[in-house]
Order: C-alpha cells, then structure tokens, then sequence
C-alpha cells in the first residue's frame, strides 16, 4: 500500500471519527441523564432529541446532501467554490429563519396535538429544539465543506469542541445545577451555538458572502427527489418514539431510547468501519470485482465478526449496568435489547447488499428501501403498540428492517453482478438472531428473575466464541496446516 493511500485511509478515518462525535457525546452523557434526571425528564430530552432530528430535512430541503456532490465540481476554482458555499449558507440560513418565524405563532397547537403529554410543551421544549435543529442544519453544510477541504484543526475545534463542552456542560448543569430537561436543551443549544458561531465567522471570513441564484438550480434538481428518501429513513428509524408518547407515556419513550441508545451503539461502530474501509473497498473493486471478490469479502467478514461481538459484549454488560446502577423502571429496557440488537444484525446484512448497488449505480429502486421500512414502522407500531407495549415496538422495528433487508437483498441478485463469499457469517447471523429472539421472548412471557438475566444475556458471546473456536479448529488443524506447508515447499523448489 502506497504512503500516499495510507494517508488518505489516516485521513478519512480521523474525519469519520469526528463526525461521530456528536453522537458520542448523547452516549456519555447517557449515565448522567439515567442517575441523575427521571425518567420524564430523561424522555423529554430523547424526544426533543428525535424532533431535532427530524426538522433539518425540513430546513435544508436536501441541500446538504447536494452539497457534498457538486463540490467536486467547484472546488479547482476557489473563487466558483467560495461563490457556491455562500450561496448554499445562505439559502439554508434564510429556510431555516423562515421556518422558525413561521413556527412561533403555531408551534403551541402543533404540540398539543401531535403530543398526549400536557407538560410536554412549544415553550420551552420546542423554541429550543426548532433552534438546535436550525443551528445543526447550517452546521451540516460547514461539516461537508471542512471535510472535503481537508481542514482538520478547524474540523477539530467544530466537532471536538462541540464534543468536550456538552459533556462538560450538561453534566455540570444536571450534577451540579441540579438542571432539567429544559435547562439541559438550553445548555445544549448555547454551546452550540457557541461553537457554530465562531466556525462559521472564521469560515465566511475566507469565503465571503455572496449570492448566486445560478448554483440553487442544479442542486435542487439533485436534492428534492432525495427529500423522500431522508425522510422515509427517519419515520423507519426514529418515528418510534413519538408513537410511543402517543400511545404510552413519556415514561415508556425514556425505556425504549435507553434500550435504543445501547444498541445503537453497534451501529456507531459499524458505521464508523464502514467509512474507514469504504476507499480500499472501493478501489479494489474498480479495479476488478469478480478478481477481488474474496478480499472485499474478508474485509465485510470482518465487519461483521466485529459488529456481532460488539452486540455479544453489550447484551451481557447491559444486565450488570441496568440492575445494579439505575432506577428499576428501567428493568423493562432489558426485555426490548435484544430485539433491537437483531435489528442492528439486519441493519449490517443490509448495508453489505446496499453498497454494491451504490457502486455499480444501481440507485434508482433505493428511495423504495425507506419508504416500505417507514410505511411498515407507522403501520406495525398502530397495530402492535396498543397491544403489546414497548415490546410491540420493538417488534414493528424488526419487521420494517427484515421487510428491507429482503427487498435490499432482491435489488442486490437482480443488479449486482459482485458476489459475496460469507463462509462464517451467515451461520453465525442465524444462530445469533434465534438466540437473541429466544432471549426476548423468554423474558418477556416468564417472571424476572435478576440472576437469570445475567445467564440468558451471556449466551450470545458464548455462542460467537464456541463457534470461532470450533470454525478455526477446523480451519487450523494439523491435516491443513501440514497440506498447507507441503504445497509453499513444492512451490519454492519448483
């Protein structure tokens, strides 16, 4: 491997880090919120957390990902590429001004009857996240332009500096302050707006402020059709936890996004080895595919090895952490790990049928993906929450990911020429999904009984070391090892 190549896999691991940051920092702040908020007050700041998510589709209307394509096309000429930023800061500046303003006189009846929960209200907990929603669309744009440029002190200070003074902030405020949720989201919008501010200062200052209407054309063509596409992901991905305050309680929304915040921590990890391998992945495969199949392979086994034993180790941690260390109520979060984990299993088998699919320009059946995912969460959740409660939640979360991994595996035989070599991985997906049910299931239907939880929860990583062992057993055994160094000798004397 070139030194040229090791720098650019340096490169995009250090900025794939980095943008992981915000989300790391919800993932240390989690013990804090847990011990020291309750668990209203922990499920205003989760919900809060899923609007504010949901809003930027809104506020940038797709910008931000046109943004990062039409780049490319701008950034050999500087005065072309300073033109163009300042003319997408400004557009979402002005649609996220806009819809703030529009918001004010109606965000009280919006909450009234989008929400069950009568102290869930605009003010103070929407005004605040309608702001860090504004703030973090502009920031998405600085995000993209600071990557690409290869700008890493000023990246450092964006997103670590964002990272360091939440964590320090909201902890202070909650520990010592004894804050709430309400003052936990002020304390989170001022830093950020903090942060935002000076980036984006120093940002303008190099590029100016100009607007060209010219450049709003092309990117609209490339970001409204996508609109569908972000917004459907969400509905399958978050939209769960406002059903739940619909249908439940506020209390029910804090154990479900407690259940959620563990596993999605497999999904933080995949994710961030997906970003670092994607350039080799990519290369070999423009290189020759079917020649580089079994190396693109092991590199998704290992992916996949990786993700499974990150689960294993989580579901058994989960019981000692839950039981021992935080309120009772939160017991119930047990019962829903699992099934959540077998989401994030699907969540890796789809993202290794989606990716060939994106390589070969394979895109137009995607948006289909979220948008079943997101009409079966809606339906299933109707269906299933008045039923069966959180545990129905969580159901309706595995059939709108099963539901997407078949339709993503259909589109992957029918466009993809690649295939994949899974030798381990696909036992090892099934014994673990049926482990990871069973465990649910058994929990759910019987009594708790603490001690229990700790033997039913280490089963998974007994079961990937138990298997690994004996996979490699079998690999590594003295008739193998033997064919192996008489074939190298035969070769050498020839």
């Amino acid at each position: 491997m070139s030194s040229n190549f090791r720098s650019f896999i340096k490169s995009t691991a250090l900025y794939s880090t980095l943008t992981f940051l915000p989300i790391l920092s919800r993932i240390f702040l989690l013990p804090v919120f847990l011990l020291y908020l309750s668990p209203q007050e922990y499920g205003v700041i989760g919900l809060s957390t899923t609007i504010s998510v949901a809003l930027p589709i809104f506020f940038t209307l797709g910008f931000d990902n046109a943004f990062s394509v039409f780049y490319f096309n701008y950034h050999k000429n500087k005065k072309m590429l300073h033109s163009y930023i300042s003319t997408i800061f400004l557009t979402i500046l002005f649609l996220s001004l806009a819809f703030f303003l529009l918001i004010l006189p109606w965000g009280t009846k919006i909450y009234q009857l989008a929400f069950k929960d009568p102290s869930f209200t605009f003010y103070p907990y929407g005004i605040t996240t309608v702001s860090i929603a504004a703030v973090n669309s502009i920031n998405s744009i600085i995000s993209f332009y600071l990557r690409n440029s290869k700008q890493p002190l000023l990246f450092v200070f964006f997103s670590g500096g964002s990272f360091i003074l939440s964590i320090i902030s909201e902890a202070l405020a909650v520990i010592h302050f004894h804050a709430r949720a309400a003052d936990v989201l002020i304390v989170r919008l001022s830093v950020l707006g903090f942060v935002s501010i000076v980036t984006w200062s120093l940002l303008l200052r190099k590029t100016g402020l100009r607007f060209d209407r010219r450049f709003l054309r092309a990117s609209l063509s490339y970001s409204l059709p996508i609109i569908p596409y972000v917004l459907f992901g969400f509905i399958y991905m978050s939209y769960d936890r406002i059903m739940i305050e619909q249908y439940l309680n506020m209390t029910s929304v804090a154990i479900y996004n407690l259940a959620a915040s563990i596993a999605v921590l497999s999904d933080t990890a995949l994710s961030s080895l997906e970003n670092t391998t994607a350039p080799l992945v990519y290369e070999k495969l423009k290189e020759s595919a079917k020649q580089n199949a079994n190396y693109v392979s092991r590199i998704f086994r290992g992916i996949g090895l990786s993700v499974y034993s990150i689960i294993a180790l989580l579901c058994m941690m989960a019981p000692i952490v839950i039981i021992f260390f935080l309120k009772p109520i939160y017991l119930q979060a047990l019962i829903l790990l699992p099934v959540l984990m077998i989401g994030y299993i699907f969540r890796y088998l789809y993202s290794l049928y989606v990716d060939p699919l994106f390589f070969f320009k394979k895109t137009k059946q995607l948006p289909w993906l979220n948008v079943v995912a997101g009409t079966i969460t809606v339906i299933a959740n109707m269906i299933l929450l008045p039923v069966w409660g959180l545990w129905g939640a969580a159901a309706s979360m595995l059939l709108a990911r099963g539901a997407q991994l078949l339709l993503t595996y259909y589109l992957y035989r029918k466009y993809s020429y690649f295939r994949y070599n899974l030798t381990y991985i696909r036992p090892i997906s099934i014994g673990l999904i049926l482990i990871l049910l069973s465990i649910s299931l058994y929990h759910y239907w019987i009594p708790n009984m603490h001690y229990v939880f700790f033997i039913t929860y280490s089963l998974p990583l007994f079961f990937i070391s138990v298997f690994m062992f004996l996979y490699l057993k079998n690999k590594l055994s003295f008739r193998n090892i033997i064919s192996k160094a008489w074939v190298v000798s035969v070769k050498n004397a020839l």
